[in-house]
């Protein structure tokens, strides 16, 4: 009878790195990622082209002028006000934040001066709306609904209605009054 050999002899020394199995071939390679993000991209795009395209076209005088005497003759005051900031962007403005002492109502800071606020109340102004003189009447009445943000202690006609959250508390107590009014005048007219 043969002796049974030991797993001694059957050990096969080796040195190095232990031999892996060979790995299958990923079917989400980078190619797939590739192709997927491309889609994607090409989805979520899309609906920009028109905007981007936008941009880049040159607008003539004419057509802004036109734009312009469109928006001016509509019903809607939006549209007016709109035609009334259009008609300020050909306009150089340099940025000035700095108080001026300024008539009321219907003070303004140079027209070669102002920040973003004043725009606005140019735009506004262009259809007969006084915004200076409608939130500083707005804020002797309810000067604590406003922001406190300034370490003003009353009302100032000069400044107030420059400041833009002055502005946005203002236009949007106003908002809802008149949505509030038009829904109520909308629904006395289908009785």
């Amino acid at each position: 009878m043969a002796r049974p050999r030991t797993r001694f002899h059957d050990t096969i020394e080796y040195i190095g790195a232990r031999p892996q199995k060979p790995k299958r071939r990923n079917f989400f390679g980078g190619w797939v990622i590739i192709l997927i993000a491309v889609a994607a991209g090409y989805w979520f795009g899309k609906p920009l082209m028109p905007f981007l395209k936008a941009s880049e076209a040159e607008v003539s005088a004419e057509q802004t002028n036109s734009l312009i005497a469109t928006l001016k003759n509509s019903k809607k005051i939006g549209d007016r006000v709109a035609a009334g900031a259009l008609g300020l962007a050909g306009s150089s403005v340099a940025y000035d934040p700095a108080y001026y002492k300024m008539t009321y109502p219907g003070g303004d800071v140079p027209v070669n001066k102002g920040v973003a606020a004043d725009v606005v109340i140019r735009a506004f102004r262009n259809v007969n709306i006084d915004l200076q003189a409608l939130v500083h009447e707005d804020m002797v009445e309810n000067f604590r609904r406003y922001p406190q943000l300034w370490g003003a202690t009353e009302p100032d006609p000069n400044i107030d209605h420059r400041r833009v959250p002055n502005l946005q508390r203002f236009l949007n107590v106003k908002a809802r009054f008149w949505n509030h009014r038009a829904t109520r005048e909308i629904t006395f007219l289908e009785m």
